[in-house]
């Protein structure tokens, strides 16, 4: 290789190196600003806690970040490999009831609409019929942004 080629790369690998830098400090600034008018450019950590109980499974969300958390859904995966969406009910009654497709239906979007405060948390109730072949550490929690925060089983 000759010496304007090394040079070329050199500088190509500084340049790429500086867009990084100017990317991550604009980003580290604007996220204050962006959480203020409700634009989260990240959420947590969340910690998720379980236990079984009867016929239910309980899960203790907490929002240990520094900005609100959008809760997506809860996924799951049974032995085989399937990934499951449990319904996330908001009582231990409801979570033991047979509820109608449109109950359900709104205790999904009353789920999505909700938005966990920081240092707040919830709970919520899953169905272990619902979760056949499904281990407690298989679930995870999907916040509205694409993380993915596992539930830790007690």
């Amino acid at each position: 290789m000759d010496p304007l080629t090394i040079i070329a790369i050199i500088i190509g690998l500084l340049f790429a190196g500086f867009l990084f830098f100017v990317e991550e400090a604009f980003e580290k600034m604007l996220n204050p600003l962006f959480r203020l008018v409700g634009l989260n450019s990240s959420c947590g950590p969340l910690e998720i806690r379980a236990e079984k109980k009867d016929e239910s499974i309980i899960l203790v969300i907490k929002n240990l970040g520094k900005s609100h958390a959008s809760l997506a859904s809860i996924q799951g995966r049974n032995a085989n490999g399937k990934t499951i969406y449990p319904i996330p009910y908001s009582t231990l009654d409801e979570s033991i009831q047979d509820l109608g497709e449109k109950k359900t239906s709104d205790l999904c979007k009353k789920f999505i609409k909700e938005k966990l405060a920081t240092q707040c948390s919830k709970t919520i109730y899953l169905k272990q019929s619902e979760l056949v072949d499904c281990s407690l550490d298989s679930l995870e929690l999907l916040d509205a942004l694409g993380g993915k925060w596992p539930v830790i089983s007690e």
